[in-house]
């Protein structure tokens, strides 16, 4: 697998990118302290500001106080997309947020996701400080979260998630292992984003290298790596293909946040659309192809 960068673009006025989805020919960027859904035009510029109903007003939220959306993918329901928007539960209850927001009508319902998440905490070795949902990816029925620490998958049925979150269903059940992937300097890559590819049933996803000292505060950052996951393949300790993303034959020190995949082109590559946190500089959007 070979990685390569198109195009870099900033992404103006978009603060702390963390997810980034697309539905039909629309582009959809989140931030992980932003009160807003980003809408963008076809060259990347912000179309609309979507407000999400949240009890802040700032336009950047303080760190304490941020619901922290970190993961977003697409689902259908009655016919129509949805965009699910999940926080990542590093923090109770603040970050234990989902949005659900009709594409077409931008109406938007807001969940808890506490029981949820605390299901999760008791189900596997992860604890209140180490669950941190990064990426969210949906092949039909399925849905898979991806958990930074640990680089832990959950798949559980999309059908019994919207029950349960719209009908207070019961708490859907999960299937759950670890992923095993490559380090930098003895500092292991974690994932950051996931996007399924279209009518396949596999997952690009993307790992971020942060020498932090935690699994809250940020630390330097050593590189991102994009990778390619079969969902027929996931299983406890497997390590995916995956490869450092490069500039000039250089690791390229960014903080990837998230991917969408954008075409699967007529000779098997795949264009991708990535997006960075630059902890308090501008985010930015990374065009790239992605070839056997």
């Amino acid at each position: 697998m070979t990685l390569k960068i198109i195009e870099h673009l900033e992404l103006v006025d978009v603060p702390s990118a963390s997810g980034i989805a697309k539905v039909n020919d629309q582009l959809f960027v989140i931030g992980d302290n932003s009160p807003f859904l980003f809408a963008l035009t076809a060259d990347y510029q912000i179309q609309e500001r979507i407000r999400l109903p949240l009890d802040v007003y700032d336009i950047t939220i303080p760190k304490k106080r941020k619901p922290d959306f970190e993961a977003m993918t697409v689902v259908e329901r009655n016919g129509k997309k949805q965009l699910l928007i999940f926080g990542s539960g590093s923090k109770s209850p603040e970050r234990d947020l989902l949005m659900m927001v009709e594409v077409e009508s931008r109406d938007i319902q807001k969940f808890s996701l506490t029981d949820f998440y605390a299901e999760i905490i008791a189900s596997t070795a992860l604890t209140p400080d180490t669950l941190n949902i990064e990426a969210a990816a949906a092949i039909e029925n399925r849905l898979f979260l991806f958990n930074r620490e640990e680089n832990r998958v959950f798949e559980l049925l999309i059908s019994q998630f919207l029950e349960y979150i719209e009908n207070a269903g019961p708490i859907p059940s999960f299937h759950h292992c670890r992923l095993s992937l490559p380090t930098m300097n003895g500092v292991q890559a974690k994932i950051s984003g996931a996007s399924a590819v279209p009518n396949e049933s596999t997952i690009v996803f993307t790992a971020s290298v942060e020498d932090n000292p935690n699994p809250i505060d940020d630390g330097a950052i050593l590189g991102s790596f994009v990778g390619l996951l079969n969902v027929s393949d996931i299983r406890e300790h497997y390590a995916p293909d995956c490869r450092i993303l490069k500039d000039n034959n250089q690791p390229l020190t960014v903080k990837v946040e998230s991917v969408e995949v954008i075409n699967r082109n007529a000779d098997r590559s795949l264009q991708l659309l990535l997006v960075t946190d630059s902890d308090g500089a501008a985010s930015e959007l990374l065009h790239v192809v992605v070839s056997d």
